[in-house]
């Protein structure tokens, strides 16, 4: 009988990935294959024939930072242990990107493994800014922007729409229900102040909000994000784990975010945040309902909009 022992965590993005092993388990055992799950390395854990560790599992409870992992480093120091125990060890990348990789840590594995990958694989050998193929097109688009015409004041802004579901995310400011109610208020308040208020609606779920924001914002758009980047003074997220948000900050526009966003980041990236962001003063209230600073808000909207501070794009896209 061989073992299979098999890092993972409490997220669903994890549970997703290993829902059809533990379906399988009982086959699997038929087969010779004995399965087990752990949420923390042990020495238990590594002592088994074949060891598999799924990334964000393992990333987050090294607290590893680092966008490309060398030495010296936590994770490759426990993949080196990992192999004195194990006869095969075996890394799951589940990076959510086909550009975002951990090839720098197949000498320490036995076999790499990624949910997606490029079509076109030999791009993976190209030399790109940054050393990933997304960094050299933020910085193309970084280049592209900086010379448009920069609003002289706020009188526009545009709301970027979160994926309204209830099961996709594990906290509080990404679940629909959260997201809904903060669109609706903060289109009202905006219009109080006499701006113009957009609506970017999210290309996944144009059919359950169609019609659903029309009484509360000015404007309602569908396109592509890149297309419309110019159709307001400003932009505003409600959750900044989308991917407009990194493309919202190579433009010279204004971008607004709630300070409650940094609880889901890095600390380290909350000083070059603040520096290219308006970050409104934000709390939760019990009722998991936004309360935010007006005046804050106010004091933001009516500043004349400046070149952003570069600090962040370029120590952390390029």
């Amino acid at each position: 009988m061989k073992s299979v022992h098999i890092l993972i965590n409490r997220t669903k993005i994890i549970d997703y990935l290993v829902a059809p092993i533990r379906l399988q388990r009982k086959e699997l055992l038929n087969r010779g294959y004995k399965v087990k799950f752990f949420y923390k390395p042990s020495k238990e854990y590594l002592s088994c024939d074949f060891l598999l560790i799924t990334s964000k599992a393992m990333l987050h409870l090294l607290n590893e930072k680092k966008v490309i992992i060398t030495k010296p480093s936590q994770t490759i120091d426990f993949l080196t242990l990992a192999k004195t125990y194990a006869d095969k060890v075996i890394w799951m990348d589940t990076s959510d990107s086909t550009s975002v990789t951990h090839f720098e840590l197949l000498p320490y594995v036995d076999l790499y493994l990624k949910k997606q990958l490029l079509k076109d694989r030999i791009l993976y050998q190209k030399d790109f800014v940054g050393g990933r193929i997304l960094t050299f097109y933020y910085k193309k688009l970084f280049l592209e922007n900086k010379d448009r015409k920069r609003p002289s004041a706020i009188k526009s802004i545009m709301f970027l729409e979160f994926s309204i579901t209830e099961f996709r995310y594990d906290n509080v400011i990404s679940h629909w229900p959260y997201q809904l109610d903060v669109m609706i208020r903060k289109g009202e308040y905006l219009r109080e102040q006499n701006i113009k208020t957009i609506l970017k609606a999210h290309p996944d779920k144009q059919a359950e909000s169609k019609d659903l924001y029309n009484s509360y914002f000015d404007e309602i758009i569908t396109e592509p994000f890149e297309n419309v980047i110019d159709y307001a003074d400003a932009y505003k997220f409600t959750d900044i784990s989308t991917t407009i948000f990194i493309y919202s900050l190579t433009t010279n526009r204004p971008v607004f975010l709630f300070e409650t966003s940094l609880n889901y980041v890095f600390s380290d990236l909350h000083l070059p945040l603040r520096k290219i962001c308006g970050v409104i003063n934000s709390k939760i209230s019990s009722g998991s309902q936004l309360i935010f600073d007006e005046k804050s808000f106010s004091e933001e909207l009516r500043k004349v909009p400046e070149d952003p501070d570069a600090e962040f794009i370029e120590e952390y896209l390029f």
